[in-house]
């Protein structure tokens, strides 16, 4: 394969923090950057995982939220934040569908 065919590492730096932790709800914030893709330093993305239990406590509800927090302006904001979007839901759609297909209610 030709070097042009292969992409160059990423660094992604992600910060986690539990937020609330109690029998019923745990809140999960993640702030992630990318400071070596171009316009990297220009934005952070935060991720936020909320997981409920759910009724009767045999089942637990997830849900979760992005957004994108500019910190520099950039000519781009707008077809990053599309992208990231993307990239965002694309990750959930594979993991509902995983999770649709091999896990159960025990």
């Amino acid at each position: 394969m030709p070097a042009s065919g292969f992409k160059p590492k990423t660094f992604v730096q992600e910060d986690q923090e539990v937020i609330i932790d109690t029998k019923e709800v745990v809140l999960v914030q993640v702030r992630s950057t990318s400071p070596g893709v171009p316009y990297g330093s220009s934005f952070a993305t935060q991720v936020q995982y909320r997981l409920e239990k759910g009724p009767g406590g045999a089942t637990t509800n997830l849900l979760v939220s992005a957004q994108v927090d500019w910190v520099k302006k950039c000519a781009l904001k707008g077809t990053i934040t599309k992208k990231i979007k993307a990239a965002v839901i694309q990750s959930f759609e594979e993991i509902k569908v995983h999770g649709d297909s091999t896990w159960t209610a025990s």
